[in-house]
């Protein structure tokens, strides 16, 4: 958010009002009603989410809140307990991460590289739902939107920067084509400043009509996103664009510990 702090205050929340989402023909990523846990845990309720082609959606939640629950339902690492997901209007929740990802979800993790591994050799591996013809073209085409993996391309990732290692993980998922990016916490133990720079570089990739969920705790990821929704409890209690989230004082004073307007 343009003129609040970066760092979020959180605390016990309730039932906030929720604008409109886009209509069904529109969405890319679809998820409803989606309820998942951990074995006899339910750790999410009834979850209703949609994303547009070429939208940005940010998925604001304090740690406990559910994020990672439901990133690694979307991308098959954890199965339903109800409801449906869907992408370009087919469904993917009976289907294996390596059939969604080959249907156009893609998935960055905090601990989605090698740090031993070379920039481009975890390039590679990213690629490995791609016809071995497509392979070079592709990762011609990462370089292109982060030239400095390609100028460390031969270095181990473990000597990067946080923020570039960041970019490789962003990197590795995007060899495989996607349709819509979904990324866990790319905030995760970056410093403001590399934060701005992943922030910019993904500027770029939403520039070029990619779609992105980003689950984060950072509301500097606000300037990505077209619309929000937050989750507390398993439950999204707000769903709207950036616009009504900062004009949201129920949401300004139970979220971010702010008031006035």
């Amino acid at each position: 958010m343009r003129t609040l702090s970066t760092t979020l205050r959180w605390c016990r929340c309730f039932w906030v009002a929720s604008e409109p989402s886009p209509t069904a023909t529109d969405d890319l990523l679809s998820l409803e009603g989606v309820g998942a846990g951990y074995g006899t845990m339910q750790v999410l309720w009834d979850v209703s989410l949609h994303v547009a082609d070429g939208e940005g959606v940010l998925l604001l939640g304090a740690n406990g809140a559910g994020k990672t629950t439901l990133l690694k339902a979307i991308s098959g690492l954890l199965p339903l307990k109800s409801g449906s997901i869907q992408l370009g209007g087919a469904r993917i929740d009976r289907l294996r991460t390596d059939q969604r990802v080959k249907l156009g979800a893609g998935v960055m993790t905090e601990q989605g590289v090698f740090p031993t591994l070379s920039v481009e050799d975890n390039l590679l591996l990213g690629a490995y739902t791609l016809p071995r013809a497509a392979v070079a073209g592709v990762m011609k085409d990462v370089y292109q939107l982060f030239p400095e993996l390609h100028e460390r391309r031969h270095d181990a990732v473990g000597s990067l920067s946080g923020g570039q290692r960041k970019l490789v993980a962003v990197g590795k998922a995007l060899m495989c084509r996607p349709q819509v990016l979904v990324m866990d916490e790319p905030s995760a133990g970056l410093s403001p400043r590399y934060v701005k720079e992943v922030v910019a570089q993904l500027a770029e990739v939403r520039q070029r009509g990619l779609s992105l969920l980003i689950a984060e705790q950072n509301i500097a990821f606000l300037e990505l996103a077209d619309r929000v929704y937050v989750l507390e409890g398993g439950r999204v209690r707000f769903e709207g664009t950036v616009s009504a989230l900062e004009g949201n004082q129920e949401v300004r004073e139970a979220f971010f510990g702010l008031g006035g307007p």
